[in-house]
């Protein structure tokens, strides 16, 4: 994890893969809930990675984003694409997981500005 950098990990229910999505997406929403923001400055940057017993299958970066992509627009089903994709080319019976990383712009911001 680094400066301004959140990050969470969750094990994938292969039978239930939206349910990760929106642990993910509330993780999200939390987190940046608790981001500074100095001059309306709000973007993130989200990077996800998923995984199955170590190999990677699939990843997504999604750079400059606002928090209004957390409640609407096609985030979420960009998401669960993605791990829909991951879930075909796993092996069997093996384990997936998901971690995200999320980058403050406003955190980074903040901790830019002079300290008085």
């Amino acid at each position: 994890m680094g400066l301004h950098s959140y990050s969470e990990t969750w094990c994938l229910d292969p039978s239930d893969p939206h349910s990760v999505v929106n642990a993910l997406l509330q993780w999200s929403r939390e987190t940046l809930a608790s981001c500074r923001r100095p001059f309306g400055i709000d973007f993130f940057d989200l990077s996800l990675a998923i995984v199955d017993s170590g190999h990677r299958l699939r990843t997504l970066s999604a750079r400059k984003l606002r928090p209004i992509a957390l409640y609407a627009g096609d985030l979420a089903d960009q998401i669960a694409r993605h791990l829909e994709q991951a879930l075909r080319n796993r092996e069997p019976g093996g384990e997936v997981r998901i971690s995200a990383e999320l980058f403050s712009w406003g955190d980074a911001a903040h901790a830019a500005l002079p300290q008085t």
